[in-house]
């Protein structure tokens, strides 16, 4: 192999970059920023993408130096070095996080931080948080406390492999005959253009995955190391590197402002704020430039310099802040958020970091470190074991609870005599509150998915209530919010001999005009309403009862009268066919009033559940199926709102019954209860129309 004096003199090299200190800066700032006020700083997100690009050109020039100088990698000085860097701040967080969480998070979170603790304690974090996206419905509780953490198993799982790989890379292209450069060069293209392929590819069809696992993100680190392996062939002039410097920094600010949770993401779109981050560090501007003077402002590069305790700190104080101060996510939480995690930081770096790479405890043999580390890891994955299996024989033993029957029920929730008092009548709460976050139903009473993956777009359906010959029929059409009244429905069917046949797909309202999310997969939601109107227009049912969560985003560019003249065009040959059509307004919305968790709220607070209340301006969301009931000639808008809200307040707990499985779709049980006034409302529209 074979490497020019000059190239090797640059390759070699290690100076302390300022303009790097400056991107990390940037990127924690974005990060937190994003978490902190995501309304604010939309595509915040990619700040872990210029992390990423950033390690992979450091991790490469380190290890590449390694191998130009010695032609091999010291794997065990490698490894300790990075445990040394990362393990003890890794651990005090996930160890105060454990405990914090343990102390103010309400049991309901418990069972998540018996999973997500040992997963980012085992650098596997990403791989959980993949497996859990998958479920739609999975409850909010669910999001981890430790979810940072992500970002540094896959980081972790990079550092895992990369030293291996490029030895293997070195010796295939000495056994070529091919120059270091070459070899490495060949290695990281083919390998950064084949995980980019498939990032493309997943986060089109799988997106809530394609966003945490590994190969979907290697690129962006090859995309690093290209950039130190072509950083000696630039000879370029000052203003040529300002140029370069300054476009990267503007694709980090487009990108930071133009994305949002509704962008493809990563996919492509990554493509931007990487090539920005690339091209500043490509660039390497002079340090008397003015824009390295700006970069190395000393605020800029003492961010720079912690941000690694300030990226792990903000996430779990984020989550646990509010609980611990019994107060919601409001301005004030956010800005204390910020506050602590910059002060904790302070204090971080210098007495944790630091010690642990060049004060007294960087001198510690590495069996010692080792072991201690180890030691810790075990203490906290036990404990957080041990808490969640202490939950879950809580949860097995709740629900195992009878279940309500009718007549119950009929006293209950929405039936109660004082339905508006959130605070439950002697104590008791239908379901508990550790059930309520898996109180949905979803499945008719043979088991079948009943709501439709987002992926699927074939139509299958469900069947029930009445089984008279003469039943009128019902079909209860849209997304998940339609199918929160399945249980009402079902009991309402029953009692008042009517069948209900469902057409029901996750995150799919009834609409043609495209709905703006990720969960898109090739149009398959207007797919799915299309091959929905065919089953409608064959079934001819008496009434089309529709509802959809209120808060999608649609393509449109004609507001809210775009919006619902999707919802009415594939309706308008079915009431042409004789089915009435039937809007429910969605309810109101917790989450649009920073109440993302009501089960967790009411474990937390059982004795006073009116501190789960929210605002009703804020969480009745204004519903585009309103305007279409008004669009569409003989549709009918029935409104629930008052059920669910007094005049300035919602309640979390009804006559007993938690209202809601989690930020936004209702329990079952309280749905069950739901079931009169469903009746009373439907009853003189199929009493009048129909076939």
């Amino acid at each position: 192999m074979t490497v020019t004096s000059e190239a090797r003199a640059s390759l070699v090299r290690s100076p302390l970059r300022p303009d790097i200190q400056a991107l990390r800066a940037i990127a924690v700032m974005l990060v937190i920023s994003y978490h902190v006020a995501p309304q604010l700083i939309p595509g915040g997100f990619v700040g872990v993408d210029v992390f990423f690009v950033i390690s992979g050109y450091l991790m490469t020039s380190h290890l590449g130096r390694e191998l130009l100088s010695t032609g091999k990698i010291r794997f065990r000085a490698f490894y300790l070095r990075r445990a040394r860097r990362l393990l003890p701040m890794a651990l005090l967080v996930l160890l105060v996080t454990l405990g914090a969480g343990l102390l103010f998070l309400p049991r309901t979170y418990w069972l998540a931080l018996g999973i997500q603790i040992p997963a980012s304690a085992l650098y596997v974090e990403n791989w959980a948080l993949a497996l859990n996206s998958v479920n739609y419905l999975a409850s909010p509780n669910s999001q981890s406390t430790v979810q940072q953490y992500w970002s540094l198993s896959l980081e972790e799982q990079f550092y895992i492999v990369w030293p291996a790989a490029l030895v293997l890379v070195a010796l295939i292209g000495r056994a070529a005959k091919w120059p270091l450069g070459r070899a490495l060069a060949v290695f990281v293209i083919v390998s950064g253009a084949v995980s980019l392929a498939y990032c493309v590819v997943a986060t089109e069809w799988t997106p809530s995955v394609a966003y945490f696992v590994t190969p979907a993100r290697i690129w962006e680190f090859c995309l690093g190391a290209l950039v130190w392996l072509l950083a000696s062939r630039l000879t370029a002039s000052p203003r040529l590197r300002a140029l370069l410097t300054l476009t990267g920094l503007a694709l980090i600010v487009v990108a930071t402002f133009a994305f949002s949770d509704q962008t493809k993401f990563p996919g492509a779109a990554a493509l931007i704020p990487c090539v920005g981050t690339a091209l500043v560090i490509f660039a390497e501007l002079p340090r008397d430039s003015i824009l390295t003077r700006t970069m190395s402002l000393r605020p800029v590069q003492w961010l720079g310099g912690v941000s690694y305790s300030a990226y792990l700190w903000h996430w779990p104080l984020l989550i646990i802040l509010p609980f611990a101060l019994n107060a919601s996510l409001n301005p004030v939480i956010r800005i204390t958020v910020v506050i602590a995690t910059l002060a904790l930081s302070a204090l971080s770096k210098p007495l944790v970091e630091n010690t642990f790479i060049r004060g007294r405890f960087s001198r510690a043999r590495p069996w010692s470190f080792v072991t201690s580390a180890a030691l810790v890891t075990v203490v906290i994955v036990s404990t957080s074991v041990a808490a969640a299996l202490g939950v879950a024989q809580q949860l097995a033993r709740d629900s195992d609870a009878p279940t309500l029957t009718e007549s119950q029920l009929a006293q209950l929730g929405a039936n109660a005599p004082t339905p508006s008092d959130a605070t439950p009548i002697n104590g008791e709460l239908y379901p508990a509150p550790l059930v309520a976050a898996n109180d949905f139903v979803s499945e008719d009473a043979h088991g079948t998915a009943c709501l439709q993956s987002h992926e699927f777009t074939r139509v299958t359906s469900c069947t029930f209530g009445s089984t008279q010959p003469d039943a009128k029929t019902i079909a209860l059409v849209g997304d998940s919010h339609a199918a929160q009244w399945m249980p009402a429905l079902d009991i309402a069917g029953r009692a008042n001999n009517w069948s209900v046949t469902t057409f029901l797909r996750a995150s799919c309202p009834f609409s043609t005009t495209y709905r703006l999310q990720a969960f898109e997969y090739d149009n398959a939601c207007p797919k799915w309403v299309s091959a929905v109107e065919e089953s409608l227009l064959a079934l001819k049912p008496d009434v089309i009862v529709l509802s959809a969560y209120s808060m999608h985003a649609y393509a449109t560019n004609n507001g809210i009268d775009g919006v619902a003249s999707g919802m009415i065009e594939p309706l308008a040959a079915l009431a042409q066919a004789g089915s009435e059509i039937v809007f429910i307004r969605d309810t109101p919305i917790p989450l649009a009033a920073n109440q993302a968790d009501i089960p967790a709220c009411v474990d937390k607070y059982r004795e006073t559940t009116e501190q789960c209340a929210f605002a009703r301006d804020t969480a009745l969301v204004t519903d585009p199926q309103q305007r279409a009931a008004e669009m569409l000639a003989g549709a009918q808008l029935i409104d629930f709102s008052d059920v669910f809200c007094g005049a300035t307040q919602c309640a979390p707990v009804i006559g007993n019954v938690i209202v809601y499985k989690d930020g936004d779709h209702l329990s079952a049980t309280f749905s069950k209860t739901m079931a009169a006034k469903l009746a009373d409302a439907l009853r003189p529209i199929l009493e009048r129309g129909g076939s």
